[in-house]
């Protein structure tokens, strides 16, 4: 199941909302600010996170073991001191890449907002579905070493824990993450006005949970949700009326990075369904 949603391109809409539940998380936004070049490229950010994430759910069992190891040796550099208080954090509480709460967080929020951006843009779950999805998302969190007591084994525990977190003070937006989100939402890019990301901010405070989209100061007012609606209407089109082969932008990654590099897909300039049903069947083989 998380293969089928993560097949999605429309669930990039999704990465600010994302990053921005993480960010809430005063450790993970100490983590970032202090040891990554977030501000100036915060698209990196995401894109380091879902790398691994497309090779972990697309890829052979190889290139799993390899991205698993290449994550742990980012986590082995990332460690420190929260440099002020932020809900029940205090002043020089240590954090580490490697601290399993603050990284079962980081899946729950992939995981619900997955959930939440494929019922919106694609289509809504069949019965059963939600809870395939969790349990793969599960799965792959305790493949990343996630103690299961942090990973509820059901759907209906994984909402439970999901709403305490949001609800408690385990979260909290300060100045350096409001400044932080920034940089998500309005990236400053060479040549692009900053009002061009907008009706993005107006989709992502849509999507936010009440409280973290207060928090970081974002409107839901009648234009945001105007574009947030727009957004919406845009995409489910999109998804009717273009093929599914057409759309799963992340397969197609995953693929023409595992397999044509090994010279294992011919290039023979195949439409995209035979190039996926190679790679799923390669896929399939490695298994």
């Amino acid at each position: 199941m998380l293969r089928r949603v993560a097949g999605e391109p429309a669930l990039l809409l999704g990465g600010p909302r994302a990053l921005l539940l993480q960010l809430a998380h005063p450790k993970i936004a100490a983590a970032v600010a202090e040891h990554s070049d977030f501000r100036e490229r915060p698209w990196l950010r995401l894109w380091r996170t879902l790398d691994p994430l497309v090779l972990l759910v697309f890829g052979t069992e190889h290139q799993r073991q390899r991205a698993l190891a290449s994550v742990a040796r980012t986590h082995d550099r990332v460690r420190g001191r929260l440099p002020g208080s932020a809900g029940r954090w205090r002043a020089g509480a240590a954090y580490s890449a490697h601290d399993r709460a603050a990284q079962a967080w980081v899946l729950i929020t992939l995981a619900d907002t997955s959930e939440l951006v494929f019922e919106r843009f694609v289509r809504g779950f069949h019965p059963g579905e939600r809870e395939a999805l969790w349990s793969d998302w599960r799965g792959l969190g305790l493949v990343f070493g996630i103690p299961p007591r942090f990973l509820p084994e059901g759907y209906e525990g994984y909402r439970a824990a999901l709403r305490e977190t949001l609800e408690s003070d385990l979260l909290a937006v300060g100045a350096k993450t409001r400044a932080l989100a920034a940089a998500v939402l309005r990236p400053k890019l060479p040549l692009l006005p900053p009002a061009l990301w907008e009706p993005a901010v107006s989709l992502t405070a849509a999507l936010l949970p009440p409280r973290l989209r207060e928090a970081y100061g974002l409107r839901l007012g009648a234009r945001e949700r105007f574009e947030s609606a727009l957004w919406t209407r845009s995409q489910r089109l999109t998804w009717r009326l273009v093929p599914r082969a057409r759309r799963a932008l992340p397969r197609l990654y995953a693929g023409v990075r595992l397999y044509a590099r090994a010279g294992l897909l011919e290039d023979d300039g195949s439409s995209a369904a035979t190039f996926l049903d190679q790679a799923d069947a390669l896929q399939q083989a490695s298994q």
